[in-house]
């Protein structure tokens, strides 16, 4: 286990009216997050789904909180037109407006045992539903299970709502679309709708002039390619599109898009080679034409099946134009392992790597980093897992160094066997990082509080009913400050 910064024991608490003291929040009942943001004001916003009635029902919900202590100021639920037994409502992104306003995608089920993708807009200070739209694909669900999803939101200068998602076409009864869709932001009303083709768009990003990219998969299993395209913010039009193949043409994906200073695109997934299968993919396009402008493909040491799996999951730029990616690389002695990547955004070239193993190697150790960020400093913040002996998965939050990726503190959060993992990561505007995702098999979130220097966490012991602010970088010091009648750690 590689150590080195801040490691946490137990789950950490609620606390509040402590300056600079963390929180947390978990709903003891069957309720998940997939999706994490932040407003103005520091407050965060997630979505994701409720199970009611026995796990018979699932609801689309989408949850406030009070970035001052996690208290949640509001919930809002729905599901679709299927009441009775509506399974797969969900909320799977979300965003917020300039005026604080939220914004969340996802599908609802049907009444045709299908799911529509849906968007709904949700007043910032009540949670009270502005409006929704749900949007049923043009496949028949009464013949074709079809699956219509919004995987990604974003919203432009004028508040507009873009989607990145699928929808099933008649063309195409098996399959999906690759489609990106403008909503108005007052009504929820659809301006325009492009579609590249058979696939999924799973994430976007809006360019300084309101222009749109997205990416995902063209294409179907075995075939499917890495996707990206540009399509004009006014009404849709297709500026460009690249698709990307790996030289063993099996399945390659694109998993994240983010845009630089310039409108330069870089983004970051998977592609399958001969000889290496999967292996984790960044690479850097033109904004203005598509141009690939540099590719880098990484393989992990694994050879054997299951650890020649590598992938890219997330990606950043930094204010320099570097780009920062993380997810996972396998090994034959090591299992997966939980990797961030800084390549030059100038050339491609490595500028430094992290990578970090739980000490379970078995075949059920699967490492990962699941979403980063780049804060205001330039360090980076990824938040994934790290499965430790026993097969015990912890939720992991790891801050690096910017400049030479340098470990400033990690926090494990032991969950059990198949529930413990960070997967969402977002920063409030004071650069406090917020992070979610599950944890003993429930919707888990927490605040880690940064001091202005940066380098601080304080979080609950509950063996101790003390709290403990321990630092182990060379720069750093350990800082320990108890609760009335809790002891201060020594360590």
């Amino acid at each position: 286990m590689k150590t080195g910064g801040l490691i946490a024991w137990g789950v950490v608490v609620a606390l509040a009216g402590m300056p600079g003291v963390g929180w947390s929040w978990q709903r003891p009942t069957a309720s998940y997050l997939y999706a994490l943001a932040a407003d103005s004001d520091g407050n965060p916003v997630a979505t994701g789904r409720r199970s009611t009635d026995g796990g018979a029902t699932d609801l689309f919900s989408v949850r406030k909180f009070a970035g001052a202590d996690g208290a949640q100021l509001w919930s809002h639920e729905f599901q679709g037109t299927r009441l009775v037994g509506g399974v797969g409502n969900q909320g799977v992104a979300i965003t917020t407006t300039a005026a604080g306003d939220v914004v969340a995608g996802g599908t609802v089920a049907d009444i045709d045992a299908g799911g529509d993708l849906a968007v709904v807009k949700l007043a910032g200070g009540t949670g009270a539903e502005l409006w929704k739209a749900m949007i049923d694909g043009a496949a028949d669900d009464s013949v074709v299970l079809s699956l219509d999803f919004a995987y990604a939101v974003a919203v432009d200068a004028a508040d507009d709502v873009l989607v990145a998602g699928t929808l099933a076409d008649v063309p195409n009864v098996n399959g999906t679309q690759f489609v990106v869709l403008k909503l108005s932001g007052s009504t929820g009303a659809e301006a325009w709708r492009a579609s590249l083709g058979t696939g999924y768009a799973n994430s976007i990003a809006v360019d300084t002039n309101g222009d749109v990219v997205a990416a995902g998969v063209l294409g179907a299993g075995a075939g499917s390619d890495v996707a990206v395209a540009k399509f004009a913010g006014s009404d849709g039009t297709l500026l460009w599109s690249v698709v990307i193949d790996g030289s063993n043409h099996s399945a390659d994906q694109a998993n994240a898009v983010a845009l630089d200073a310039a409108g330069d695109v870089a983004v970051a997934g998977i592609v399958n080679n001969t000889g290496t299968d999967n292996d984790f993919f960044v690479a850097k396009l033109g904004g203005a034409d598509g141009n690939e402008q540099w590719r880098a493909e990484i393989d992990g040491a694994g050879v054997l099946p299951p650890f020649n799996y590598d992938a890219a999951k997330a990606v950043a730029v930094d204010a320099t134009g570097d780009v920062v990616a993380d997810g996972t690389l396998g090994g034959d002695t090591t299992g997966f392992d939980f990797v961030v990547l800084k390549f030059s955004g100038a050339d491609g070239s490595e500028l430094w790597r992290q990578q970090l193993d739980g000490s379970d190697n078995t075949v059920s150790d699967y490492d990962s980093a699941n979403a980063l960020s780049v804060d205001v400093g330039g360090d980076v913040i990824a938040v994934g897992t790290l499965v430790n002996t026993g097969v015990v998965p912890s939720f992991t939050v790891v801050k690096l160094d910017g400049a030479s990726g340098t470990e400033r503190w990690i926090e494990e959060i032991p969950g059990e066997p198949g529930s413990g993992a960070g997967m969402l990561l977002a920063f409030d505007p004071l650069g406090n990082a917020l992070a979610a995702g599950e944890l003993f098999g429930s919707g888990y979130l927490m605040k880690r509080a940064e001091t202005l220097a940066g380098r601080k966490m304080v979080f609950a012991d509950p063996g101790t009913g003390g709290i403990r602010l321990l630092k182990v970088t060379s720069a750093d010091r350990s800082i320990l400050a108890p609760l009335p009648g809790g002891n201060a750690d020594p360590r």
